[in-house]
């Protein structure tokens, strides 16, 4: 069973049909339409969500890790990206600021 207290702000969808939020070790997903929830991921992490603007993807951090969760098929993928401090670094390579990240690209 989840926990009953939102820890930071939740994050709508696009389409508004969904919400996503950090509830300590979890994060859930409310399903607005049919009024259902479930747990996506367990695991630590400062929650930054991102979806994707049709609604299909949520990204966040989740335990050192950048996350791809698919509503479709429920689906988790880690991408290859270390979360340091609220920024997302590709390949695990580390960078003293987003100048320097955006001269390497």
């Amino acid at each position: 069973m989840a926990p009953d207290t939102i820890n930071d702000p939740p994050a709508r969808s696009p389409d508004n049909r969904y919400i996503v939020a950090d509830m300590g070790d979890y994060t859930i997903l409310y399903d607005m339409r049919d009024r259902s929830s479930r747990i996506i991921a367990k695991g630590w992490g400062k929650p930054h969500f991102a979806w994707t603007p049709d609604s299909k993807h949520i990204y966040f951090p989740l335990s050192g890790t950048l996350i791809r969760y698919d509503l479709e098929d429920e689906k988790k993928t880690k991408l290859n990206f270390e979360v340091l401090r609220g920024w997302f670094f590709p390949d695990s390579q580390r960078y003293s600021n987003a100048n320097e990240y955006r001269e390497r690209l």
